[in-house]
């Protein structure tokens, strides 16, 4: 390590231009990364559904799930499947083998599927797709006490006009119920005109059509023969002709039946804030940024929000981006924070240039470890924020180890160089294997099988990638900068004289606290190993039976205050959505009292209860795991104010 600290030493600007290389890379680097909430990675998932309309989960088990089951035996590469079956769906889950083509799998899975012909008539055709990991960033609700088509067709233009944008391609709508037109034939009226069931469900088929009809050639081209005359509403069907008589008069469909163009009739209905509501939801792609995202909705919101039609209300929902953004923020406190008290500490003991080098190393381990992660396609997220706010405590221990020891070499009266290059020679290897051991420590983290493998991959990599950083910093930028520091401290003796009393009182009074009490009890220890050996191994004994006897809980992951309280409702099949609603409505409005209750606790003008939004037939999947369908089932999502603004219940 001499050598190392030498060279370090007599190459002050190649050591200064790899400082700045690195603090200017990761200042660009920093600001061009991708920002999500969770790292993204392949979930290895399939996800296999058919739509079989009014059969009972045991039907749509036999006529489904059962038959998928048994032909997906023969696929190589499938680990688990699981099955659900409910009323009018059936949906299958594959979970695949380690390391296999995703792709591959799902050709193979379509092509076994495609074979099945003794699926009931009235299914529908499987979809089958790759369950991918698209994070929703943002979510606008569409609320108000208007007609359930003004919603949608509010929502939906806001859906397209956002992805339209430049930085949004995924939107979609949540709670909305499909467009139907549906046909309601009067037995009277049939009867009065001669006309067949048959009769009119030709007329119909025959007058929407979008076919193509070949090709024909002329001398000077081809012409392509095409039949449009799909039909889009309600009208444009009460004027089909379902009979031509011999004079020409018609009978149009308007005349023998009663046309509505609305939604279909099934049990869903949404509501936010106690109000009928249609969400759309912003989600985001492997390659955007949450942040972005969310800037873009909200300034959308706040240009669009006075142009919407009378009663209808624009609200920003579930903003993950303000989760990422504290997470952040939170590091950047913490950072300067740390910059500032390990300088503060330092100055007590050391010499004020070597103080500052020392904590310059937080932002140098800092930039060149963005600089690495960007490379290797990783992202800022909560768990490799959660790293990089992690290792704040640790990785400038070699820098303060390298620093400390070479003012002591220092104060021995030696000059600034050969006290660099003698304190590297002594400290350099311990230093170098102190980190390599917290590094090692962290490397089986990054091999976890599984999901739960996957997911938390990105932070042990972020911690080992920051303490490498630390090293180089700590062993080649650190070394020339502290001798260099050394040489100008004559300069500025005078200036900083202050600084030198405050310094030598501290020293004195800890040399004084080390050759004393610190000395005597290491002499007692030394000369009583076996009973230190004791002590040591008893207070292992019994914190291993503390944590064994369930005394000290273990918890993979800690709770903590959410800013959301969901309360789901399933009754048994069968059960009415009117049953259903009311049971939500009262939930909902429970929640809106807790306003009332608490209103003069609220440390700001602020209600607790921020908003409400209420899913009702429909439960989301929701971690990889089905939702459920049907009037029996129901959610509520409340929003409630930040922990720190919360009145103490």
């Amino acid at each position: 390590m001499k050598a190392l600290g030498k060279w370090s030493v007599e190459h002050r600007v190649t050591v200064n231009l790899l400082m700045i290389f690195i603090i200017v890379a990761g200042l660009m680097t920093v600001t061009n990364m991708r920002r999500e909430m969770f790292p993204q990675f392949a979930l290895d998932y399939i996800d296999i559904n058919v739509v079989y309309p009014g059969a009972t989960p045991m039907e749509v088990e036999e006529g489904i799930c059962l038959k998928i089951e048994e032909q997906l035996k023969g696929v190589e590469g499938l680990k688990t499947v699981y099955s659900t079956a409910l009323e009018g769906v059936g949906s299958v889950f594959v979970e695949l083998e380690k390391g296999v083509d995703v792709r591959e799998i799902l050709n193979d899975i379509k092509t076994e599927i495609d074979l099945i012909d003794s699926f009931p008539e009235q299914a529908e055709d499987p979809v089958i797709v790759e369950i991918k990991q698209n994070d929703p960033a943002i979510t606008i609700a569409v609320y108000g006490d208007v007609d359930e088509k003004i919603l949608k067709e509010c929502a939906n233009k806001i859906k397209n006009d956002l992805v339209n944008t430049e930085l949004i391609s995924l939107a979609q709508l949540i709670g909305t119920r499909d467009y139907e037109i549906s046909i309601e034939l009067s037995e009277q009226n049939m009867r009065r005109f001669s006309l067949s069931f048959d009769q009119v469900v030709r007329a119909v088929k025959t007058s929407s059509i979008d076919l193509p009809g070949g090709k024909i050639k002329t001398e000077g081209q081809e012409i392509i023969v095409r039949a449009k005359g799909k039909l889009y509403t309600g009208e444009e069907f009460e004027k089909i002709p379902v009979l031509t008589r011999e004079d020409g008069t018609q009978i149009l469909l308007g005349e023998v039946a009663i046309v509505t163009d609305g939604f279909k009739d099934t049990d869903l209905g949404t509501r936010f804030n106690g109000k009928p509501a249609a969400i759309v939801r912003v989600n985001r792609t492997s390659t955007q940024d949450t942040i972005a995202i969310s800037k873009v909705v909200k300034k959308y919101v706040a240009e669009n929000r006075k142009n919407q039609p009378a009663g209808v209300q624009l609200a920003e929902w579930q903003d993950l981006a303000e989760m990422v953004q504290g997470r952040i923020d939170l590091l950047m406190k913490n950072g300067i924070q740390g910059i500032i008290l390990v300088f503060m500490v330092l100055a007590l003991f050391l010499n004020l240039g070597l103080a500052f080098w020392v904590a310059l190393g937080i932002p140098i381990s800092f930039m060149g470890a963005l600089i690495i992660l960007n490379y290797m396609g990783a992202s800022i997220n909560m768990l490799s924020l959660f790293g990089f706010i992690m290792t704040l405590g640790i990785l400038v221990d070699d820098a303060i180890i390298v620093g400390e020891n070479v003012y002591s070499h220092y104060s021995k009266g030696k000059s600034p160089k050969q006290a660099v290059i003698d304190s590297m020679g002594q400290v350099g290897g311990p230093v170098l294997m102190a980190v390599v051991t917290t590094m090692v420590a962290f490397i089986p983290l990054m091999y976890v099988a599984g999901i739960m493998g996957k997911f938390m991959a990105i932070m042990p990599q972020t911690v080992i990638v920051i303490l490498a950083f630390s090293l180089i910093e700590a062993l080649i930028i650190l070394p020339a900068h502290l001798e260099h520091s050394l040489a100008q401290s004559d300069k500025f003796k005078k200036l900083f004289a202050w600084h030198e009393s405050i310094r030598s009182r501290v020293e004195a009074r800890l040399d004084k606290f080390i050759n004393g009490t610190y000395s005597s009890l290491l002499k007692y220890t030394i000369k009583n190993r076996y009973f230190t050996l004791s002590l040591g191994v008893g207070i292992l004994i019994v914190s291993i039976g503390a944590v064994a006897g369930g005394h000290i809980p273990f918890v993979f992951f800690p709770k903590s205050d959410s800013d959301w309280l969901t309360a789901k409702i399933i009754y048994p099949q069968g059960t009415p959505y009117e049953v259903t609603e009311k049971s939500i409505k009262h939930i909902e409005d429970a929640a809106l009292k807790l306003n009332n209750r608490f209103k003069t606790n609220i440390k700001t003008d602020d209600s607790l209860v921020i908003y409400t939004f209420s899913l009702v037939g429909i439960i989301p999947r929701k971690d990889w795991s089905p939702g459920e369908y049907g009037g029996h089932c129901g959610e509520v999502t409340i929003e409630v104010q930040p922990a720190g603004k919360r009145p103490e219940l």
